[in-house]
């Protein structure tokens, strides 16, 4: 009996020993993740600090900024970022991928306030000025669409929309993006002034509803205008938009639109190919 107890007391105290050296081995391998991470936030700091230097230097060092930025992007530094990105953006035209980059980070960062927002606004009209992006584009009026319910939001958003038309409507290979866009967001618009089914149209609803339809065909006869990519699945869907038979002045000038499309198809493709292969070039 003696013996056993004796037995349980050691097993007892041989875990305890466990459970303690589990608890130093558990505190050490923290203290060495802590100076891990010490260290490696003190290397990310001299690396910043070397090319903050080295821009110094020579503020003309493309592949400096760009480094400095993916750097600071990895460390947090928001306000040491957002100075990165500005002193480069006064030196070069921003690439497509470093707006879009830097004008999602200012977004998230903006959130509901009004003034933020006004900030980011005019950071898109640097954006699309500096740079020809259908991509950019598209950004900048989802951005807009979040402002709808401030005042005038319909208004601002449809100007950012004209805008967007008339900077890259007439883009080839992406634009037809935009015109999509643009439809989908007045069309969500007409889906909101029908009444609830079983509900009968105001008259107030019937001449809204009128005036939108009206607004939505505009913009399907200004796109089947245009020489532009799927512009054949744009005119079936136009056709089955409009439940109607489509007027000949229309079908005249999608018919001459696609014409002027089909012969500059191969330099399109060819264009785009080029590029391909011109970036995987430099990438190399």
């Amino acid at each position: 009996m003696a013996d056993s107890t004796a037995d349980e007391n050691n097993k007892e105290m041989q875990d305890s020993d466990d459970e303690e050296k589990a608890d130093v081995d558990m505190e050490c391998e923290k203290d060495s993740e802590s100076n891990d991470s010490d260290s490696e936030n003190e290397e990310s700091e001299r690396q910043v600090a070397e090319l903050q230097k080295q821009i110094s230097k020579n503020p003309y060092l493309y592949d400096v900024h760009i480094d400095l930025i993916k750097l600071l992007k990895q460390l947090g530094e928001l306000d040491q970022l957002r100075d990165a990105r500005q002193r480069m953006s006064e030196l070069f035209p921003l690439a497509e991928g470093l707006w879009l980059e830097w004008l999602k980070d200012e977004i998230s960062l903006a959130g509901d306030d009004q003034k933020e927002r006004k900030k980011v606004e005019e950071l898109f009209e640097r954006a699309v000025k500096d740079y020809l992006s259908v991509k950019i584009w598209l950004e900048y009026v989802q951005f807009s669409i979040g402002g709808m319910a401030s005042q005038d939001g319909v208004i601002k958003i449809r100007e950012v929309f004209e805008k967007a038309l008339s900077s890259a409507g007439l883009h080839v290979a992406q634009g037809s993006s935009l015109w999509e866009a643009y439809r989908k967001f007045e069309n969500a618009i007409l889906m909101g002034i029908m009444p609830a089914p079983g509900q009968v149209a105001t008259k107030q609803q019937e001449d809204d509803f009128d005036v939108q339809h009206k607004r939505i065909m505009s913009l399907f006869k200004r796109q089947l205008s245009v020489p532009l990519n799927d512009m054949e699945e744009s005119f079936t869907e136009y056709k089955e938009w409009l439940q109607d038979e489509i007027d000949s002045q229309i079908k005249q000038q999608f018919h001459k639109a696609l014409e002027y499309y089909k012969r500059i198809e191969p330099y399109e493709k060819d264009l785009v190919g080029g590029m391909v292969k011109l970036w995987n070039t430099i990438r190399k």
